[in-house]
């Protein structure tokens, strides 16, 4: 049942994401990074975006040793974080692998004004190609992410 449900989460995504970027109803900016990460470290690439209403990343990983972890964090300007991205090998069992737009707490944000993004590093390191925004209002971006959430928790993260 769960991988039904699953199949259809990720259909329903993959839909609604190519729908998004299709209709040309929501704007992306991509945000070029190109640097490699091996320790904690806090960037600021928001100049010039006043709101977001999404944020992905476009990186390549590498674990070290079982002991691993790269989370990157979403601060906004009140010093809320959301989790943007967030794994360590007992989630995957691949140690090298590559992001095409992950996102965790930030795939639907309800206006969201961005100050930094906190990178943590543990024996890892991460390539960050880009960052994908979205600055158009989504309407039901709270509904969304509570979609994405209970979804994820059935991998063993809780958001909710």
């Amino acid at each position: 049942m769960r991988t039904k449900q699953t199949i259809l989460f990720l259909l329903l995504i993959f839909i609604f994401n190519n729908n998004l970027k299709a209709t040309g109803k929501y704007t992306y900016q991509n945000i070029v990074i190109n640097q490699t990460f091996s320790n904690d470290s806090v960037i600021y690439p928001f100049k010039g975006i006043d709101v977001l209403y999404g944020l992905s990343v476009n990186a390549n990983c590498t674990f070290n040793s079982d002991s691993s972890l790269i989370r990157i964090i979403l601060r906004d300007e009140n010093m809320h974080d959301f989790i943007l991205y967030e794994t360590y090998p007992m989630i995957d069992s691949v140690w090298e692998f590559s992001l095409n737009e992950a996102c965790e707490e930030t795939c639907f944000l309800d206006s969201v004004i961005p100050n930094s993004l906190i990178i943590q590093i543990t024996d890892a390191n991460i390539y960050v190609e880009s960052f994908v925004t979205n600055i158009s209002k989504v309407s039901n971006a709270l509904t969304l992410q509570k979609v994405i959430f209970k979804d994820l928790s059935y991998y063993g993260k809780s958001f909710l």
